[in-house]
């Protein structure tokens, strides 16, 4: 333990050295936080997204505590400085820890619990494989802890998911290693949607990833991301995880600067609890870290394997750990402080964010009916010629659909799909579509008998769909304009080879 213990404050320093020379640290950007940027949809400059590197996990209702992870909990050592009057905090903390047992004291009002009943994924934290994905790792965390996770099929295995560590590879497979928000892992779990993709500078869900949507219809009620503001109290909405989990992003201040530090990027953590005071007032918060216990840094987890990457980081020791928490002004705005986050007297770490999920039995989920367990099982679209559907079903019925031709072209190893068999007839048709499994962003040219065709909705129009897929419809203005006969269309993507169809224009 003692051995672990110096690995682990060995992480603190340099998690405060990377800060200190202006490094982007702890859950992505070079090695260990996330940043946070704005980015803008290639769709719609208007459009902005808060994203960052996040490196949390949404440590869940940790009021719930049992026996038997009071047997498995592993001690950490005691640490044998006195804690004085002055740390008295502390004390209260421990005496309220999420699961009692001997704290390790870090220093200041800082202390580090392991327990292996707590839900904590951690990354293997290399680089194109998950450094940036503390925003998945915590979306895991919440996801466990909210009872959507353990009753669910992993569609990589057919089998149910077993463990946190193995919803966090899921997403490993589902996302390319860029910075990202919590919430839109979570959507894809539940929805099978991710409203990020398109996005510049965000991850991408990948052209093979595994299905989502195992809980259909259940995102948009239980999942939100609020903003701390002088009129908002981040903390009233996560001082009780009796029903719901919830996920933190922290940012840092410059005292000197006198304001926040975009280069320094932020983080995002797993709440485990909120400790108050016998007046009902804020006092602390345990979090969990996914950059805490980064597997690559272990001498016996370097040079693993890639397909023992995810097993390596599953090792890892679960723990929590308790900050002191002080409310003060930081420019216009009053924050949360999370104090001795790092070690560094110029920078104060604040709470900015919080992105919260209610718990499956809060949203009225859990019955296996509604459960979506791959696409062998997706329900079969209707004919609806003689029945009034409403455009919400039209949608949901046009995703089943997308679900199986995703499906199917993966199992025939097909890039493009026409689902009109390469035909357009001009007296009946209004367009002409094609279903790509690239990523929309990656398109740059589209071409008919080498004439570049116009985007924008003159001459064609693109639309990522929500299960990696994206449409690319070729307007009926313009194929109006063309003879009856065969056509080349080619169309040319960044970084890959070009796709060449033939249309029929009949």
């Amino acid at each position: 333990m003692e051995d672990y213990m110096n690995r682990k404050r060995l992480l603190s320093s340099i998690l405060a050295t990377a800060l200190s020379v202006n490094m982007i640290i702890a859950s992505g950007f070079t090695a260990y936080a996330c940043e946070t940027e704005e980015v803008t949809s290639t769709e719609s400059s208007s459009e902005t997204v808060e994203t960052t590197e996040s490196s949390s996990e949404t440590a869940t209702e940790t009021s719930e505590s049992t026996d038997s992870s009071a047997e498995t909990a592993v001690a950490a050592e005691n640490n044998t400085e006195t804690v004085t009057a002055a740390e008295s905090t502390v004390e209260t903390a421990a005496s309220e820890a999420p699961t009692q047992v001997n704290p390790e004291y870090l220093g200041g009002d800082v202390m580090w619990v392991v327990n292996e009943g707590y839900t904590d994924a951690e990354k293997y934290g290399t680089e194109d494989y998950d450094s940036q994905l503390c925003w998945a790792a915590t979306a895991a965390n919440m996801i466990w802890d909210g009872n959507y996770g353990s009753g669910t099929i992993n569609p990589m295995t057919g089998e149910y998911f077993t463990s946190v560590d193995e919803v966090f590879d899921y997403f490993r497979y589902c996302f390319t290693d860029e910075p990202g928000v919590p919430d839109g892992a979570l959507a894809y779990f539940l929805d099978g949607t991710y409203q990020y993709q398109g996005y510049v500078g965000v991850s991408q869900l990948k052209d093979d990833a595994p299905d989502g949507g195992m809980i259909r219809g259940t995102f948009e009620n239980v999942s939100q991301i609020i903003e701390h503001t002088n009129d908002v109290n981040v903390l009233d909405l996560v001082a009780d995880l009796s029903n719901k989990t919830a996920g933190a992003l922290l940012k840092w201040w410059g005292i000197n600067e006198q304001e926040t530090l975009t280069n320094l990027g932020a983080h995002w953590l797993t709440i485990a609890q909120v400790v108050t005071d016998d007046n009902g007032e804020y006092q602390g918060i345990w979090l969990a870290d996914s950059d805490n216990d980064v597997a690559c840094y272990y001498p016996e987890y370097q040079n693993v394997a890639d397909d023992e990457r995810a097993m390596a980081a599953a090792q890892m020791p679960n723990s929590y750990t308790y900050y002191d928490l002080s409310y003060e002004q930081l420019g216009e705005a009053y924050y949360w402080v999370v104090n001795d986050f790092i070690d560094r007297s110029d920078l104060k770490t604040y709470i900015h964010v919080i992105n919260y999920l209610l718990n499956n039995n809060e949203a009225g989920g859990g019955d296996p009916d509604d459960i979506y367990y791959g696409p062998e099982d997706t329900p079969a679209v209707e004919d609806t010629d003689e029945i009034d559907i409403t455009p919400y079903v039209a949608e949901e019925m046009r995703q089943a659909l997308l679900v199986d031709i995703k499906s199917m072209m993966i199992e025939k190893d097909l890039v493009v799909y026409s689902p009109t068999d390469n035909v357009y007839n001009k007296s009946t048709d209004n367009g002409y579509s094609l279903i790509l499994r690239k990523l929309a962003t990656n398109l740059t040219n589209v071409y008919i008998n080498g004439i570049r065709l116009e985007a924008g909705g003159l001459d064609y129009t693109i639309k990522q769909e929500k299960n990696g897929l994206f449409t690319i419809v070729i307007s009926k203005e313009y194929l109006n304009t063309l003879e009856a006969g065969t056509y080349t269309m080619t169309m040319e993507f960044a970084g890959s080879e070009p796709v060449t169809v033939t249309i029929i224009v009949k």
